[in-house]
């Protein structure tokens, strides 16, 4: 018998468009919506502010499955990413989704353009960044 395939897809969410998430005074985070930035030992250097940094490795180990459901499967928004969210972000929500496929009440996106394209607009607004570290940062090349 051949496998089954399920397909998936999960939507870009500007940065722009998460911003305004979380400035939204009336959203707690944690229960209205979650920033799950999947970053490892590149998670230094700053975060979204109420982001959990839930590292691509325990996503992706299916040891975690069942905990992983268990503590995101009521929020109703989860916006994953990582660096660029080009890779391990994209990865980490198709693998959240298909895990919950029947739960039509959650909404689950990619961070467009990751943290790189986010601290480059938002780094120094503390209302939306934390322990920001510009040296981290900072282009080697300039």
């Amino acid at each position: 018998m051949a496998p089954q395939y399920i397909s998936v897809t999960v939507d870009c969410l500007p940065n722009d468009d998460l911003s305004l998430i979380v400035r939204d005074i009336s959203k707690v985070p944690g229960k209205d919506y979650l920033i799950v930035d999947v970053r490892d030992e590149d998670f230094i250097g700053g975060h979204i502010k109420g982001a959990r940094n839930i590292p691509i490795q325990t996503i992706l180990d299916s040891r975690n499955n069942e905990f992983l459901v268990s503590e995101l499967k009521d929020i109703p928004k989860v916006i994953f990413h990582c660096a660029l969210s080009q890779v391990r972000g994209p990865k980490a929500a198709l693998t959240y989704s298909r895990l919950t496929e029947n739960n039509e009440s959650q909404e689950i996106f990619v961070l467009r353009g990751g943290f790189v394209e986010w601290q480059q607009k938002f780094a120094r607004d503390v209302e939306l960044t934390e322990d920001y570290d510009e040296e981290t940062w900072k282009d080697p090349f300039e």
